[in-house]
């Protein structure tokens, strides 16, 4: 075995807080993006493109109810084309994040995709269609890690952007030329002031979360944020209730089957979302007292192309046996690999074999409760309101995933020191990303067992359909 081997499978040193000091990383490779602009707000490159697609489902939802839901589709991938194109180019790190909110359009294109398929698909096939729709994006993913650390070593993180973009283009295209368009209408008003006040409440909330660390969890600014941004909440609440057509229908959340959707999708997307970004940092950063394999983003491939391969399988199990087993099993399975993977996470995640065996869990678990979530709202929403209803799951998931990186890097700047190279973590800091996400599926599981119990989903649905009768 060469030395390149056993930097991967050695355990590097002692653990904080078990064998012996708490101790940073040494940075030989930096993570470029934080190295080339000098910033410590690396969270909000994910909380922004998350946080956009919050805002933004419920009036793209209302729209593709509206004028058209493959219209709108093929907007969304224009706008989030365009916007990968200035993250490509991006001259600071503040370009780069609106860039990045750009492109977050593009999480719209999922809820989109499935109502659009719920219009014109066969209803004999419908269910796989929607899981693979859905996780089937996989199959292309399992070939990009390794495009993109050649990018990454020839053309450093702006090749990321690149590739985001020439993907959109090729969607944009097949949509283009072999998707007809959904018949079914109705007609509404756009709430555009419901939409600012929304997004503007979570955005200020985010905002103060993202500066504790810096400002201090008890300062003026932190808790001025945060106070506003509940305000603005507020105000969005009082607007909601009066308006015809508001861009998030409250009522909708009363009815238990949508909200276990929301919530339930919620927190596995939070989970999903701090474990994406807790693979490729513990994967590139450098070996050293505990964590870290020094991968290179091509040799990262090992570990990101097989976990894009088990989202895919987990989607194609559900497609297949949702008719079976149902939704709602199938979330609480996938809920269940995600807790497990984020508890081995805490512990093992200093080789190769640890983290590739995690990820294969958390990839299956993420596939299984990403297709569960579009076969659910299909099964319980009324297809006239299917775009503004997934718009509304959609919002839900979107904005409470949005927290979860800047609570990641608020972990992370805790134990952190900041050098010229970039900032160092403590492995704490990854011990309690990986704590968070276990939490996250735990939680899920319990509302699942309890609140939204099968009998409670029973009862709500036999009311809807009598009032509707």
């Amino acid at each position: 075995m060469d030395g390149g081997d056993r930097r991967l499978v050695h355990r590097h040193g002692p653990r904080p807080g078990v064998h012996g000091p708490q101790l940073h990383h040494r940075l030989d490779r930096p993570p470029r993006l934080s190295a080339h602009f000098a910033s410590t707000q690396g969270g909000w490159l994910l909380t922004g493109y998350i946080l956009t697609g919050a805002v933004m489902s419920p009036l793209l939802g209302r729209m593709a109810d509206i004028y058209g839901k493959r219209l709108i589709l093929l907007l969304v991938l224009g706008l989030a084309g365009a916007g990968g194109v200035v993250a490509a180019l991006a001259p600071s790190m503040g370009v780069l994040i609106a860039g990045r909110c750009l492109e977050g359009l593009s999480i719209a294109g999922m809820f989109l995709s499935y109502s659009l398929m719920r219009d014109i698909f066969p209803k004999r096939i419908l269910p796989l269609a929607i899981s693979l729709c859905v996780t089937g994006t996989g199959i292309f993913g399992a070939f990009i890690p390794l495009l993109v650390g050649v990018l990454l070593e020839r053309f450093g993180f702006r090749g990321l952007f690149w590739v985001d973009v020439a993907v959109i283009v090729l969607l944009f295209v097949v949509i283009l030329l072999s998707t007809p368009e959904s018949p079914l209408r109705k007609p509404a008003t756009l709430d555009v002031l419901g939409g600012f006040l929304l997004g503007g409440g979570i955005a200020l909330i985010l905002i103060g979360i993202s500066q504790g660390q810096a400002w201090g969890w008890r300062s003026v600014g932190v808790i001025g944020f945060v106070i506003a941004g509940l305000l603005v909440l507020g105000a969005f609440y009082l607007w909601s209730r009066r308006h015809r057509d508001p861009v998030v229908d409250l009522v909708v959340f009363t009815r238990r089957p949508i909200l276990m959707v929301a919530v339930t999708s919620a927190l596995a997307y939070a989970a999903f979302t701090l474990s994406s970004a807790l693979y490729p940092l513990l994967s590139l950063a450098p070996p050293g007292n505990g964590y870290g394999l020094g991968l290179t983003p091509t040799a990262y491939a090992v570990i990101a192309t097989p976990l894009s391969l088990a989202v895919v399988v987990g989607g194609f199990l559900v497609g297949k046996l949702v008719g079976r087993l149902g939704g709602r099993r199938w979330m609480i399975i996938g809920c269940v690999l995600l807790l497990v993977s984020g508890l081995l996470l805490t512990v093992f995640n200093d080789t190769v074999v640890q983290l590739l065996i995690s990820s294969l869990i958390a990839g299956a678990g993420t596939g299984m409760t990403m297709a569960a979530v579009p076969n659910l709202v299909v099964e319980y929403a009324p297809a006239d309101d299917q775009g503004s209803i997934a718009g509304s799951v959609q919002v839900a998931t979107s904005a409470f995933s949005s927290i979860a990186p800047v609570i990641m890097f608020a972990f992370l700047a805790s134990g952190a020191t900041m050098t010229a190279a970039g900032p160092l973590y403590a492995e704490t800091g990854y011990q309690s990303t990986a704590l968070l996400m276990a939490g996250f599926a735990a939680l899920a599981l319990l509302l699942l067992f309890t609140v939204f119990a099968p009998r409670y989903i029973s009862r709500s649905l036999k009311a809807t359909e009598s009032v509707t009768v």
